[in-house]
């Protein structure tokens, strides 16, 4: 997976898989139907991982934390659509 962002997803495949807290690793979670869809095997995810994704980001920055939250899908998304086009050609 070599695609801007891709190294969000690269770090939250392992966080998740090794049950480390991480801003990245409730981010892959719930972003695991996306990803699945483009071959990308994701670890079942935590209940509502959308809710925990804030939680160690308001550790650094609390004021911040939902607005990087958001920013950090953004990315997320933008790594799926990239593989969807690279599967597609």
């Amino acid at each position: 997976m070599e695609t801007p962002g891709s190294d969000l997803a690269v770090a939250g495949l392992r966080d998740l898989a090794a049950g480390r807290a991480s801003p990245e690793a409730p981010l892959v979670s719930a972003g695991a139907a996306g990803l699945r869809a483009v071959g990308v095997a994701v670890p079942d995810p935590p209940p509502v991982p959308e809710l925990r994704l804030d939680e160690p980001l308001a550790e650094e920055d609390p004021d911040a934390a939902h607005p990087r939250s958001h920013g950090l899908v953004r990315r997320l998304v933008g790594v799926e659509r990239a593989s969807e086009c690279e599967c597609a050609s």
